[in-house]
């Protein structure tokens, strides 16, 4: 609570896996069952969406030499919207869309994992490293399984669509936590 870097980006976190666990839970039922998209075109754009998360675990560190650290983590807020953004927006047709949608929330995950990382290693004391982590861990992991079972309750009395666009509006609320910290977009 006393680091606003870290408490930001502590919050910021907790909502962004709340949204993915919302997003994840309904993803494949979303592309087979609404879009009816084929298995093999699932797998396809699951196998090919993931040269997302590749080329950005590549470049992650000449991503964050380049803009700083706050911004890559702001950068990989944006890939997600994006990403959950452009699943809500595809239809039966737009294949091509739901590969752009999982490069970019592969590419999110690397760029948000490596910086994040570093800035709370950077930023903790030694002998609290291990306590930091842990409740990083137990917030971040623990909200997926939460967001999931929100997320399932949603699109079964409301409907998947709406699950969706919930998650993307979930995300953007993450990225405006970390947009309006001027501590985070000035890190390097």
């Amino acid at each position: 609570f006393n680091n606003q870097i870290l408490f930001k980006l502590a919050m910021s976190y907790f909502v962004l896996v709340f949204g993915i666990g919302i997003f994840q839970s309904i993803q494949f039922y979303y592309l087979s069952k609404v879009l009816n998209v084929s298995p093999y075109t699932i797998g396809m754009i699951i196998s090919v969406g993931n040269i997302g998360l590749v080329v950005a675990s590549v470049s992650s560190l000449k991503i964050s030499d380049t803009i700083g650290m706050g911004k890559t983590i702001i950068l990989s807020f944006i890939l997600y919207a994006v990403g959950f953004t452009l699943y809500y927006l595809s239809s039966e047709e737009s294949t091509l869309s739901l590969f752009v949608a999982t490069m970019c929330i592969g590419a999110a995950m690397p760029l948000y994992n490596v910086n994040a990382t570093t800035i709370r290693q950077s930023n903790v004391d030694l002998s609290m490293l291990g306590s930091v982590s842990a409740i990083w861990r137990i917030f971040g992991r623990g909200l997926i399984p939460l967001g999931a079972t929100i997320g399932g309750g949603i699109s079964t009395y409301f409907s998947i669509k709406m699950a969706i666009l919930i998650s993307v509006i979930i995300v953007l609320l993450g990225l405006s936590i970390v947009l309006f910290s001027d501590e985070l977009k000035k890190y390097t």
